[in-house]
């Protein structure tokens, strides 16, 4: 029998002794997981909401030239604003892996008026 052991993301989850892990109780950490959802979840990934996602793993041998970055940007803009448009994105900036030049990370910038004023979320690229 295999076994299948899941690849947690940088500051996923954390452990918690009461819970089995920590829940997100800031409407702050609320909203940088949601996008996060929203950028690795695969459109008709999600049977009750099959246009939901970037997925951006799709992406992933795509070659490595303006025109992906440009098409991957315009996803992420147009799922933002069907799913969460009360976020504003300030930026979308891709930058090659300093391991491994066939990776790309992104770096979105974004804000929430009233919330949250500018906040960072890093897709390190796999």
């Amino acid at each position: 029998m295999s076994s299948y052991q899941a690849r947690i993301m940088d500051g996923d989850m954390e452990a918690d002794a009461s819970d089995g892990f920590k829940q997100i109780l800031s409407i702050k950490e609320n909203i940088k997981q949601n996008l996060k959802m929203l950028l690795l979840v695969s459109p008709g990934e999600l049977p009750g909401a099959p246009r939901l996602g970037v997925g951006i793993k799709r992406y992933l041998f795509e070659i490595q030239e303006e025109s992906v970055y440009a098409s991957i940007d315009s996803k992420i803009r147009e799922q933002v604003s069907n799913w969460m448009p009360y976020l504003q994105i300030q930026g979308v900036e891709f930058t090659k892996s300093e391991n491994n030049e066939s990776r790309i990370n992104l770096k979105l910038t974004y804000s929430v008026p009233g919330v949250v004023t500018r906040e960072e979320l890093n897709v390190p690229g796999n």
